[in-house]
């Protein structure tokens, strides 16, 4: 899932108003650094310092409606769920003094429909359907330009095994220490300041990106504070985990290349190495279509203390697909071998992400991080149209899971670390996964509703053996501010 962006905010006149409390939130949260930094420059050099950093403030932020329905929840027995939220989030980031700045995110989700309504979809506010305000950012960060970012306090992360995964209003968040370092920037290595064409992947100049992460807590995304447990151990203490990795993008005469490797220590319960290598045909070759193809492998081993017992996964990648100038078409493919003994004889451990859309074969419901080793086909294409704001996407995924749960993915509890005892598995268990969907930019056709946008995902499910198909569908309306 893609986060929405809070920097680069041009305010319109009836923000303006704004100001004085923003400037007077600014002085709060950055004088409390002013006795840290003696010395840096003359009284009068660092008032106006401050000055600048204060007028650099910026607010911004998302006004939201959701309702989400479900049908056959879990595959169960009752017909109809049904939950819609109003809320929204909030975002200050102040101006840099002397690169140190402050950074807060509000976010908020409550309920709309009755106490007492009889059907409520738990996929929303969570199973205990309890209305959220989350202080899901605060940190303070050191910047030097786009080349390196260092970070500490809560924050959301973007990387393949631990995000914000944000399809309910609040986020998943993490609290403790990051850095984002760009190498060539940094070493202030000459760029070619050509930009990417349409159509390529990158830009003619190499992009270089390398992050790292200690994190403790976490915030959940159907909770409001921050805890040490994970999505396997959520109130007990985990240990947190710490990531490293690194990105490269760039286009050449002979076709586009991106790479990304990541290792994750999820202390405790797995250590985890992630790789992803792609490559974009020339355009002089096919023209408007620009054939590619991409790898991927997800490698899990033992950590510490095998919380969930011994550790033994894999999940190989391969996506076949084209892009052109409205959209993208793409064949996909996942395995996962087995491994008798380990958890979930085979199964991927993920405490800080869930069908995120890391593996190629994911779907709204459905993915082998879930169904445990197996295998999985599909096919996913995105169409755009009226110039890009009306964005639409449909998939199909063909899943056969050695031990099947019929969906029951959540706990760990019995032999293996499966959510269901051992006489309910299913041996070779097939299941398909379709999503729909559409995101609409109204704001880009009325220039009044500048920021508002309208969007619907529809996801099925359906496992071979289970008598009914599990529908959701999600319809949200933000506006962005």
């Amino acid at each position: 899932m893609s986060l929405e962006k809070n920097q680069g905010l041009t305010y319109s006149p009836q923000y303006q108003a704004m100001l004085q409390s923003k400037r007077l939130l600014g002085c709060l949260v950055l004088g409390i650094g002013i006795p840290m930094i003696p010395g840096l420059a003359a009284a009068e050099d660092f008032g106006d310092a401050l000055g600048q950093a204060l007028e650099d403030s910026t607010w911004n932020g998302n006004l939201r409606g959701y309702a989400y329905q479900r049908w056959h929840d879990a595959n169960g027995p009752v017909g109809f769920k049904n939950q819609q939220a109003l809320g929204g989030d909030a975002h200050f980031l102040s101006g840099s003094l002397y690169g140190f700045s402050v950074g807060l995110g509000f976010y908020t989700e409550n309920a709309f429909l009755p106490p007492d309504y009889e059907h409520t979809n738990g996929g929303l506010l969570g199973p205990d359907e309890q209305n959220l305000t989350a202080l899901a950012e605060s940190y303070l960060q050191y910047q030097q330009g786009e080349a390196l970012r260092i970070r500490g306090g809560r924050q959301l992360l973007d990387t393949p095994y631990a995000n914000a995964d944000m399809y309910t209003m609040i986020p998943r968040a993490f609290q403790g220490i990051g850095t984002h370092l760009e190498p060539l920037r940094l070493l202030d290595v000459k760029q070619d300041q050509a930009k990417a064409a349409p159509g390529d992947w990158a830009s003619p100049s190499p992009q270089l990106a390398i992050e790292m992460h200690r994190m403790w807590d976490h915030e959940s995304r159907f909770d409001d504070a921050f805890r040490c447990g994970n999505e396997y151990l959520d109130r007990l203490c985990a240990g947190g985990f710490w990531t490293t990795g690194a990105t490269y993008d760039q286009q050449f005469p002979a076709g586009g290349l991106k790479a990304q490797a990541w290792y994750y220590q999820f202390y405790d319960f797995a250590e985890l190495g992630y790789m992803e290598l792609g490559y974009q045909f020339p355009g002089q070759l096919f023209g408007a279509w620009r054939p590619f193809v991409q790898g991927q492998a997800a490698l899990e081993g033992n950590s510490g203390q095998r919380t969930l017992g011994r550790v033994d996964s894999q999940i190989y990648g391969l996506k076949l697909g084209v892009d052109f100038d409205r959209g993208e078409l793409a064949l996909l493919w996942n395995h996962a071998p087995v491994h008798h003994g380990a958890f979930r004889h085979g199964g991927q451990v993920h405490p800080y992400n869930d069908l995120s859309g890391t593996e190629y074969t994911d779907t709204m419901n459905d993915g082998l991080a879930n169904l445990g080793p197996g295998d999985a086909y599909g096919a996913r294409g995105q169409l755009d149209f009226l110039q890009g704001r009306l964005k639409t996407f449909a998939s199909y995924v063909w899943y056969n899971a050695e031990y099947g749960t019929s969906g029951a993915f959540y706990g760990v509890a019995h032999p293996y670390g499966f959510a269901v005892p051992e006489d309910e598995l299913v041996r070779d268990q097939h299941s398909y996964g379709t999503d729909v969907g559409f995101d609409l930019d109204i704001g880009g056709f009325i220039t009044a509703l500048e920021g508002l946008r309208l969007f619907n995902y529809v996801g099925i499910r359906r496992f071979e053996g289970v008598e009914n198909t599990f529908v959701e569908n999600r319809f949200g309306l933000v506006y962005g501010f």
